[in-house]
C-alpha cells in the first residue's frame, strides 16, 4: 500500500485553522490586527506561523470529520503509512497529529515555505514519487496534488473541488461528502429571534403616549431594522470569537459557526455587510440615533473581546446594552426619557442579565462542567447570582412604585391610581422568572423564554390596559 497523504483544512477538519488561529489571537490581543499586514508582507507562511504562535489552538475542540478520521485509523491498523500533508503551520499540524494519533509523518508549512498547491505536489513527489501516494483533499487548490496522486479521496461537496479532481483524471477511491450548509444556517447565524430585544426602541413612544404619531413611528421602525442589522453583526462576531467555548456547550455547539456549517470567511463578510447597512440606515434616522448605534456597536464589540470574561462586569454591560436600546429609541423619536424610566430599566435589565448567567451555570453543571467556559463564573455561584438578581428585580418594582407616586406621573395620566396594580404584576413576573431559573428550567437567554411564555404576554396586555385606563378614564 502506498502512503495515504491527508490534507488538514477543510478535509480532516471542517474549518480553516488559519482563520481559527486569527480569531484566537485577536481574542487574546486585539492589537494583533495591526500587525497582520506586516506579517503578510513577509509571506503567507510567515503569517501562518505568527498567528499559530500567538493563537495556539485547542486542537481537541476542532470539528473533525469523524467518518474520515475513522477511515484513517482503519487504514493505519491495516499497516498503511498515513501522512498529514497540509499548508497549515507545522506547529498546528504537529498538534493535530499528536491528538488524533493516526499519522506517521507530518508535512506542513514553515516560515518561508508555504506548502500549498504546486508546492505541496512537489514536496510529496520528492518524498514518494509521481503516483507513489494517495491524497485526500477538499478544494480546487488540491488539483495539482491529485494530479500527482495514484488515487484520490474527496472530502466535502465543493463543486469546484469535484471539477478540479475530474480534470486530473485521477480515480476516486473514496468520498466523504459530509453535511453542507442548511438553508436556515444564515438565518440562525443572524439570530433574528434576538431582534425582539429591539422592541425596547418603542418604549419611549409607548410611555410618552406617542404611538399614534406617524413620523415618530416611522423613524423608530427604521431604527428597529438598523439596530437589528448591527446587533446581528455583533452576534456573528461574538460567535466567531467564542468558537472554542461554544463547541463545549451543550446547545451552543450546534451554532452554524461552531459546527462549521458556515465558514469563518463567510461570517466576516456578513459582519461587514450588516454593519455598513445598519450604520447607513441609522444615519438616515437621525444623527443622535446614529451616535447611539455607534456606541452600541463599540460597547458590544469590547464586551465580546474582553469584558464578558470579567465576573459581574459582564452582567453590568449586558444590562447597559439593554438600556441603551431604550435610550436609542428616544433618540430616534426625538423624545427625552424620564429618569424614572432609566432607573427602572437599569434594575430590571440587570436582573435579567443575571438570569442569563445563573441559568448558564446550571446548564453547564448538568453537563458535568464546573465553569462557564471563560465567563469567569464557577459551579455553585448561581445561588449568589440569584440573590442579586431577585433583589435587582424587586428594586425595579420599587422604582415603578415611586414613579406612580411622583408628581411627574400626573402630566401623562389623569388617574394615576389605576397604575398601582402594575407593581404586583411586575413583582409576580420577576419572581416567577427567578423561580423557573432556580429549577433549572430557564433557557440560557431570558428573552427567548419570554417570547415563548404565555404569562409574559399576559403581563404586557395587563400593563397596556392599566396604562390606557389611567390615561383616558376621567
Amino acid at each position: 500500500m502506498v502512503p495515504l497523504c491527508v490534507d488538514l483544512d477543510g478535509t480532516l477538519v471542517r474549518t480553516d485553522t488559519l482563520y481559527e488561529s486569527l480569531l484566537r489571537a485577536v481574542r487574546r490581543n486585539p492589537a494583533v490586527v495591526l500587525r497582520i499586514p506586516v506579517w503578510l508582507f513577509q509571506g503567507r507562511a510567515h503569517l501562518k506561523h505568527e498567528l499559530a504562535r500567538r493563537g495556539a489552538l485547542a486542537v481537541d475542540r476542532l470539528p473533525y470529520r469523524q467518518d474520515l478520521l475513522d477511515y484513517l485509523h482503519g487504514q493505519k491498523e491495516a499497516g498503511r503509512k498515513i501522512v498529514l500533508a497540509t499548508a497549515a503551520d507545522s506547529d498546528i499540524a504537529e498538534a493535530v497529529a499528536s491528538h488524533t494519533g493516526c499519522f506517521d509523518e507530518v508535512v506542513a508549512s514553515r516560515p518561508g515555505d508555504n506548502l500549498k498547491g504546486a508546492a505541496k505536489r512537489a514536496r510529496l513527489e520528492s518524498l514518494y514519487g509521481h503516483k507513489g501516494f494517495d491524497y485526500a483533499g477538499d478544494s480546487a487548490c488540491d488539483g495539482p496534488v491529485w494530479g500527482a496522486a495514484r488515487e484520490a479521496i474527496l472530502a466535502g461537496s465543493s463543486r469546484k473541488a469535484r471539477q478540479a479532481l475530474a480534470e486530473t483524471g485521477t480515480p476516486v477511491a473514496h468520498a466523504f461528502p459530509g453535511p453542507g450548509p442548511q438553508p436556515g444556517a444564515i438565518v440562525r447565524a443572524l439570530r433574528l429571534h434576538q431582534w425582539s430585544k429591539n422592541l425596547l426602541l418603542f418604549t419611549a413612544l409607548f410611555v410618552s403616549h406617542n404611538l399614534s404619531d406617524p413620523s415618530r413611528m416611522l423613524a423608530v421602525v427604521a431604527a428597529f431594522f438598523a439596530f437589528g442589522y448591527v446587533a446581528s453583526a455583533i452576534y456573528i462576531v461574538n460567535d466567531l470569537l467564542d468558537l472554542e467555548s461554544d463547541r463545549l456547550h451543550p446547545t451552543k455547539r450546534f451554532r452554524p459557526f461552531a459546527s462549521s456549517e458556515l465558514s469563518i470567511p463567510s461570517g466576516l463578510v456578513f459582519t461587514v455587510w450588516l454593519l455598513v447597512s445598519g450604520l447607513s440606515l441609522g444615519a438616515v434616522v437621525s444623527p443622535a440615533f446614529a451616535f447611539s448605534l455607534v456606541v452600541y456597536a463599540g460597547t458590544a464589540t469590547v464586551y465580546s473581546l474582553y469584558l464578558k470574561r470579567l465576573p459581574m462586569v459582564d452582567v453590568l454591560m449586558l444590562a447597559s446594552l439593554y438600556t441603551l436600546r431604550v435610550l436609542a429609541g428616544g433618540a430616534a423619536a426625538g423624545i427625552r426619557l424620564s429618569p424614572w424610566l432609566l432607573g427602572f430599566s437599569i434594575f430590571m435589565f440587570f436582573s435579567l442579565a443575571l438570569v442569563k448567567r445563573a441559568s448558564e451555570i446550571k446548564l453547564m453543571a448538568h453537563g458535568g462542567r464546573l465553569d462557564t467556559n471563560g465567563r469567569g463564573y464557577r459551579h455553585g455561584e448561581d445561588t449568589l447570582l440569584s440573590i442579586m438578581g431577585v433583589s435587582s428585580g424587586y428594586l425595579a418594582t420599587l422604582v415603578l412604585a415611586l414613579y406612580i407616586n411622583s408628581p411627574e406621573v400626573s402630566l401623562l395620566y389623569s388617574r394615576p391610581e389605576f397604575l398601582w396594580p402594575a407593581c404586583p404584576l411586575v413583582l409576580t413576573w420577576i419572581s416567577r422568572v427567578w423561580l423557573i431559573t432556580h429549577r433549572g428550567e430557564m433557557p440560557d437567554d431570558p428573552i427567548v423564554f419570554a417570547l415563548r411564555d404565555g404569562a409574559s404576554y399576559l403581563l404586557l396586555v395587563c400593563l397596556a390596559v392599566l396604562m390606557g385606563a389611567a390615561a383616558w378614564v376621567r
